[in-house]
């Protein structure tokens, strides 16, 4: 995609003047996208064989272009999946390790009572 936009934007007058131009309007009633589809007649009787090839090019540039777009879903939605899992390990981590610290601050407490109470002894 971004050597097409490259390609686009050093070649403005291949992406214009071509018969068709490589892509069709954003707009339906764009008045340049207008003039060159209601010259289609035009076009069938003297550049025929530079329209298929044009067509053919611009399905293929748009067949690429989702095929590279499909992909690059995939990868992240991987992504997306595999930080999820790692948020999820990390978040099971902290509650673990946020329990043994409640564990030994009790056995801790437990601790300094039976040394007061030995101290007290003594």
């Amino acid at each position: 995609m971004r050597a097409l936009t490259i390609f686009c934007a050093q070649c403005p007058e291949a992406v214009t003047l071509t018969p068709i131009g490589l892509f069709p309007a954003a707009q339906d009633n764009d008045p340049f996208w207008l003039n060159r589809v209601q010259h289609s007649q035009y076009l069938v009787d003297f550049h025929a064989q530079k329209t298929i090839e044009t067509s053919a090019r611009c399905m293929n540039t748009l067949y690429r272009f989702r095929t590279l777009q499909s992909q690059a879903l995939v990868q992240l939605t991987d992504l997306a999946q595999a930080y999820h899992m790692m948020a999820d390990t990390r978040d099971k981590q902290i509650k673990e390790l946020s329990e043994e610290l409640e564990d030994r601050d009790a056995r801790i407490g437990q601790l300094e009572g039976q040394a007061m109470a030995n101290n007290l002894v003594v």
